[in-house]
């Protein structure tokens, strides 16, 4: 068996090799990853090894794609995630050379394996139709003429078919502003893990949290259908209320600004510390505390998202407090000296 193909067999350990972190064409990352689903099938017959070390040794690019995308197979094995890598390399073709790449590019770049990658970008989102880094907020027109915002660290899949126009949101937190016209007669519905959110309206947020769908209705009303229920119940103009699989709590006012994310900014009023933070913290790598002694105080003001370490030294010298900076990525909120 060649030296280059022992590297991606389970069990192996690949190195890179000065220079490899550059990136490579995408239809010589395309041909690697192909190789390397022919490789994984099974035993591959002599012929098909023949053919591969003949690539291999044919451009010093082939064998470069390949070590990156052992280095990639290498770093997937510890978390323990071969349906993971499977799933990432047998995605659909019009994505898989994207997030090959990306994660790839991930991986060798920040040198410091997955764990770092996730910081910067959840595998959802770059598994994803339509995803965003931590940080990172993108729009997109639809193929009906709708607009579809994804905040920070999201993830959207389009199902878009002759019954229905549908997103699936794994991940993080979106605003739809759904297109009308006469010719349009498919529902638009966004699904999670807790049901289907039907659009009866222009404009609302879908926020997937662990405990539920969080939906808040900008303008009209979306019909909310928990996952293991048939009937649906009407969320309103200025409402907001959490989905379930197995129901949906009670309306509430929703907040003014629920949307102000899109603009960048964090609009709270009269909101304890720990959860402005927790929000805050959403929108930058690592961890963003408060110490439990000043976690209850209030606040109220408008905070810029594309400055999180702004926002947060504002907090901190507003409410008469100091940032504990532990390494790069790791930040606390505590009670001045």
């Amino acid at each position: 068996m060649p030296a280059e193909e022992e590297r991606a067999r389970p069990g192996a350990t690949a190195h890179a090799r000065p220079g490899d972190d550059a990136p490579v064409a995408a239809q010589v990352l395309d041909a690697a990853i192909a190789w390397q689903l022919e490789l994984d099938a099974g035993a591959a017959p002599a012929a098909v090894r023949a053919a591969f070390s003949a690539w291999l040794e044919a451009d010093p690019e082939h064998r470069r794609a390949w070590r990156q995308l052992c280095a990639l197979d290498g770093g997937l094995r510890p978390l323990q995630a071969p349906p993971l890598r499977a799933a990432l390399l047998r995605a659909p073709r019009n994505r898989r050379r994207r997030t090959a790449a990306a994660v790839l590019a991930g991986v060798l770049l920040t040198g410091a394996g997955l764990a770092t990658l996730e910081l910067q970008m959840p595998l959802a989102a770059r598994l994803a139709d339509h995803g965003t880094a931590t940080g990172e907020r993108r729009q997109f027109a639809l193929p009906d003429g709708s607009r579809l915002y994804l905040n920070t660290r999201s993830a959207v899949d389009l199902a878009f078919d002759a019954e229905r126009r549908a997103l699936h949101l794994t991940a993080g937190e979106i605003l739809v502003e759904t297109a009308h016209t006469a010719a349009e007669t498919r529902p638009f519905v966004v699904l999670t893990a807790d049901g289907a959110l039907r659009a009866l309206g222009t404009r609302f947020v879908v926020r997937k949290l662990e405990h539920g769908t969080l939906l808040t209705v900008v303008h009209s009303a979306v019909a909310a259908r928990p996952a293991r229920r048939t009937d649906e119940q009407r969320i309103g103009d200025g409402e907001r209320a959490l989905v379930h699989a197995d129901g949906v709590d009670p309306a509430a006012p929703a907040p003014a600004d629920a949307d102000a994310w899109r603009d960048g900014m964090l609009v709270v009023e009269d909101a304890p510390l720990a959860e402005v933070v927790a929000e805050l913290g959403r929108h930058r790598p690592g961890h963003v505390g408060v110490d439990a002694a000043v976690a209850n105080l209030r606040v109220t003001g408008t905070f810029s998202l594309d400055d999180t370490e702004l926002a947060l030294q504002a907090l901190a010298d507003g409410l008469g407090l100091r940032l504990l900076r532990r390494g790069p990525w790791w930040l606390t909120l505590a009670p001045a000296a």
